[in-house]
């Protein structure tokens, strides 16, 4: 039989078309080499040279003596932990000879690739730290590749850079991906002119299909990911145009081609550099295109029938072999990009010297190419002989083209052939058991793939072949449950939350039934966090249960670890949801339990305990809230020290909410900047709604609504995003700007209405103020009733200090002088209880306002100055406004105001307007204006001020606020100037404030300008 053949291969000798791409990566190395490392992606459609470039590239780095590592993402790998970094850590290492050379990085890198250790048996694995989280084990082993990767960049003493490049990364594992984002945010990669986090001569190049991103969501996720922190530059292939196009063909064929034959490939390749080769080769393959006299001749006399596709290409190549080819291939494309010859054989059935012949006729059919041989590899190395197909594309195409049945069969023929083999490759056996729809052969191999993974802390992967062994496992068997349960503390990890619901709900679901409810009760713990985030309306039931599962485990005497856990995580419920003394009695039994446990374990499982006791004591008599925020305190320092993120965050949202209610802004501030700090460096969730109040309360209020405003953009979990809104909407309607509020509170109560009251509350009042200051007082009175109703069910004596006083105070407004009453007994009572200081200030304002509406005028006139100086201490610029403006208004309408209350109600508007401006609470500064021109104080007040100026230089600012103004003209960050006059961050954000609020200016640079026209400061200095 006669087989097609080629005189030579119609393949492009040069690389066409690219040299604007060729000089940005040369100029990219040298920044790398200059200490300033680089994350490049080459995106673009199959076929467009992205293979091409690397080898030039390549090509370059060697030439230069530079290291390089070079690895591959195979489809039939998307399951293998590390598979790009593993194939370039393997090439690599097989390559360096361990009698002349100590290979540099192994020790670090040597627990992904153990077969290497055979080679070098003095290298040993440095350990890791097995305590913590599974993202905290997961990022020491990042930290570990990083480490190594390090010293490899570290051992060459040219000037050139390390440079990893990593193809076809749409068909990386998770794992590899999120190493790679690990690695682009501690070197700092693409840091520009500005300083990098590290200095090393690093060059990651990875290469991706732009098409694969609707069909890869994963991956596609991590580029959008990594696009918006800034952390890679990539560079986009777009086909040829028809010039470059020319020169293609023209260098494929090795002669110039005339217009009309490229204009003729080109209506169809459209400048896909691979396409145009296919296309000759079909053309070759159907004698459209034949050599005469030494030259190329496409027959153009001829109708020329074009593919209408680069897969139609494809197959109509195959197509043109003889039937064993076709099967050979067929069987080689199921078996994935890159196969091994003896398998091949196997599958086949056909003797070896058929195969070859098959094999070589392929080959120069430009279908598949040998290799990858490493030339360097000896005994031990991983690679073997293989083949693999020319492009990625082919085998696509033809295993795309095989029936769903045809699949199956020939799966099931390669696992058969792999597990009769010596040494079967594990994970190969279990992904093409599954795929022929074997779940059961698939279990062993699958589990056993997925212990590997975990080992390698490679959860995404560990997931894959745990869900490919859960089918065929008995229901409810304790494997089944314990492998449901890991299921979701891995989706939990990976941040997957549908899943997490899904195996979580199946295993609890699944230990109910079996009857083993302290396994329930543990698995609901990890689901009540979820709840709270993801689907609130879950919560309240949940809950009900984790306590129904203490009270059983109370009866049985169960006095495990397990129980201990249980009555933890039911006492810290209980006290979230500010039911104290049900907490209480739940704290107890677990120091009580927790004493009969020997061992430190027990230490672990009440922390819980002492958080929900450092909430209680933190809500209570005035002498024990330092004992309870100590609690919270300590709670944070062991989860610092154990490195456990999840309880560090919830100790921290607990503590700056305590400190907030307590008053305690100063102490709070220094806590905001630690908070932050430690999200910046842990890439932790963002705490903004938290942090927002803070800033509300301390009158920063333009900070609060643009870092709340920035995190809803980047829609965070449903509950934060619901919560979020809710602090927003308090900022704009103490700002009177309405327009947005009523459907943000909408909005957010649809989720925080099944939340605790510490949630609930602030939409209640929020809506209740939106209605007061719209005027429409009968909705407001039905929210603050509602309000006041729901938080009679609790034992909340924080929040309610405040929102207390805002109820006192509207039904004064509207004549309700029995409400009013009432709940100032309330108020009352609680401040005797907590000596809250907000409380007392609180007490005070709504004293003075019911007074006022009684016809007790002194009275209200001795509450009112003693709450604006409790505010103006507590540093709440806001409340301490409102109750100046109520009590100049007092002192202006009262039957015989005198000049001493004419002058000091102007005085006291003036500190009011001061306060206001800084906070762009326009509708207060116009009732001020309003109040001035009806008593007449408006030209009294411009004389007051004319004469204030002269007694009081730089308008009141004190001697460290003019410090601080000296240290903004000089152009310095709020870091620097705490750093410069050794104070904290948080009080240089007060004294800023002062300064912004006493010189009636809105930002530093107003204040800066407003201080150089005054003659205060000189100009800054700015260089031409």
């Amino acid at each position: 039989m006669n087989y097609p053949t080629l005189a030579r291969p119609l393949l492009s000798k040069d690389l066409i078309g690219r040299e604007t791409i060729l000089e940005t990566l040369d100029d990219l190395l040298k920044q790398a080499a200059s200490g300033r490392p680089q994350l490049v992606l080459l995106s673009g459609e199959a076929g467009l040279g992205k293979t091409r470039l690397c080898q030039g590239l390549i090509e370059q780095s060697r030439a230069s003596q530079g290291l390089l590592l070079f690895g591959q993402a195979l489809p039939q790998d998307q399951t293998l932990p590390f598979g790009p970094f593993l194939d370039a850590f393997r090439r690599y290492y097989s390559s360096v000879n361990p009698e002349t050379q100590t290979p540099p990085g192994l020790s670090f890198l040597l627990r992904l690739i153990p077969e290497i250790g055979a080679l070098f048996p003095n290298v040993t694995p440095v350990p890791l730290d097995p305590s913590g989280t599974l993202a905290l084990q997961q990022s020491r082993l990042f930290h570990c590749v990083l480490s190594g990767l390090r010293e490899l960049a570290r051992s060459r003493s040219t000037t050139t850079p390390l440079v990893i490049i990593l193809e076809d990364l749409h068909w990386a594992d998770e794992t590899s991906l999120e190493l790679l984002a690990y690695l682009a945010r501690q070197l700092g990669v693409n840091a520009g002119p500005v300083a990098p986090l590290s200095e090393e001569p690093i060059l990651i190049l990875g290469t991706y299909r732009s098409e694969a991103l609707e069909e890869n969501t994963p991956f596609a996720n991590w580029l959008i990911r990594t696009q918006k922190q800034r952390q890679l530059q990539e560079l986009h292939l777009a086909p040829l145009d028809q010039a470059a196009h020319i020169r293609l063909v023209s260098n494929i064929l090795g002669q110039p081609i005339p217009p009309g034959q490229a204009n003729l490939l080109y209506s169809r390749d459209e400048g896909n550099p691979f396409y145009t080769e296919e296309l000759l080769g079909a053309l070759r393959a159907a004698g459209h295109l034949s050599r005469s006299e030494e030259r190329w001749v496409l027959k153009a006399d001829e109708q020329v029938d074009l593919p209408m596709s680069l897969k139609a290409s494809i197959l109509e190549r195959v197509a043109t072999l003889p039937e064993e080819d076709r099967q050979v291939l067929t069987c080689a494309a199921v078996i994935g990009r890159e196969f091994d010859f003896e398998l091949l054989a196997k599958v086949t059935g056909l003797a070896e010297k058929e195969v070859l012949a098959i094999l070589r006729r392929a080959i120069n059919q430009q279908l598949l190419r040998e290799g990858p041989v490493n030339p360097t590899a000896r005994a031990g190395s991983p690679y073997r002989e293989s083949y693999h197909f020319r492009h990625a594309l082919m085998g696509e195409a033809i295993y795309s083209d095989l029936l769903a049945r045809e699949r199956r069969h020939l799966h099931l023929k390669i696992a058969a052939s792999l597990e009769n083999g010596e040494n079967p490759p594990v994970r190969i056996l279990a992904e093409h058991f599954a795929l022929a729809g074997q779940p059961e052969k698939a279990r062993p191999y699958a589990l056993q793939e997925a212990e590997k993974a975990r080992q390698v802390l490679a959860y995404r992967e560990e997931r894959h072949f745990l869900e490919i062994g859960l089918p065929s496992l008995a229901l409810n068997s304790p494997e089944q449950l314990g492998t449901l349960h890991r299921l979701g503390l891995l989706s939990l990890a990976l941040g997957d939350i549908p899943a997490t619901f899904k195996w979580l709900t199946r295993a609890k679901e699944g230990y109910e039934q079996a009857g083993q409810e302290k396994q329930a009760a543990l698995v609901l713990i990890n689901l009540s966090f979820l709840f709270w985030f993801y689907d609130p309306a879950r919560l309240t039931s949940q809950m009900a249960q984790l306590e129904k599962a203490s009270q059983v485990s109370l009866n049985g005497q169960d006095e495990s670890l397990e129980a201990l856990s249980v009555f933890s995580h039911t006492a810290f419920s209980l006290a979230s949801g500010d039911m104290n003394s049900q907490a209480q009695v739940w704290v107890g039994r677990a120091f009580e339990l927790a004493a009969k446990i020997p061992g430190p374990a027990a230490g672990g499982a009440l922390q819980f305990t002492f958080l929900a006791q450092g909430l209680i004591q933190a809500d209570g008599p005035a002498s024990e809230t330092e004992n309870g925020l100590a609690a919270i305190q300590q709670v944070v320092r062991l989860a610092l020290q154990y490195n456990l993120p999840e309880l560090v965050m919830l100790g921290y949202g607990i503590l700056i909410t305590a400190l907030v209610n307590l008053g305690q802004y100063e102490r709070a501030g220094t806590l905001k900047e630690e908070i932050i700090a430690y999200q910046d460096r842990t890439n932790s969730p963002r705490m903004t709604n938290l942090l927002a109040w803070h800033d509300f309360f301390s009158g920063n209020w333009e900070k609060a609504e643009q870092d709340l405003r920035e995190e809803l953009e980047h829609h965070p979990a449903p509950t934060v995003d619901a919560l979020c809104q809710v602090a927003l909407a308090h900022i704009l309607v103490a700002r009177y700007d309405l327009e947005e509020v009523p459907a943000m509170l909408e909005t957010a109560w649809e989720k925080v209405r099944f939340l605790q009251i510490a949630y609930r509350a602030p939409a209640l009042w929020g809506f209740a103020r939106y209605y007061e200051v719209s005027r429409q007082p009968h909705q407001a009175a039905e929210y603050y009733q509602k309000l006041l109703d729901d938080w009679q069910t609790t034992e909340e004596r924080g929040l309610a200090l405040v929102f207390l006083q805002d109820a006192i105070e509207f039904y004064v407004s509207q004549d309700d002088l029995w409400k009013a009453g009432r709940w100032l007994n309330e108020l009352t009572r609680l401040v005797s209880i907590t000596g809250n200081p907000v409380g007392h200030a609180a007490l005070l304002s709504a004293e003075g306002a019911l007074a006022t509406a009684e016809g007790r005028t002194q009275d209200a006139q001795t509450a009112f100055h003693s709450a604006y100086r409790k505010w103006a201490e507590l540093k709440r610029p806001y409340s301490q406004a409102r109750t100046g403006l109520r009590l100049a208004r007092l002192l202006l309408n009262q039957p015989r105001a005198g000049k001493v209350d004419r002058k000091e109600a102007g005085e006291l508007l003036d500190e009011t307007e001061a306060i206001l401006r800084g906070l762009k609470a326009k509708q207060l500064l116009v009732e001020i204006e309003k109040l001035k021109r009806e008593t007449r104080l408006e030209g009294q007040s411009k004389r007051r001020a004319t004469l204030a100026a002269a007694r009081t230089p730089f308008e009141g600012l004190t001697r460290r606020e003019i410090q601080v103004l000296v240290q903004v003209s000089a152009g310095h960050s709020n870091k620097e100037i705490a750093q410069n006059l050794n104070i904290t961050g948080a009080t240089v954000e007060t004294h800023l404030n002062h300064i912004l609020s006493k010189l009636g200016c809105d930002s530093r640079t107003q204040a800066v300008s407003y201080a150089v026209g005054k003659g205060w400061l000189k100009p800054p200095f700015r260089a031409d």
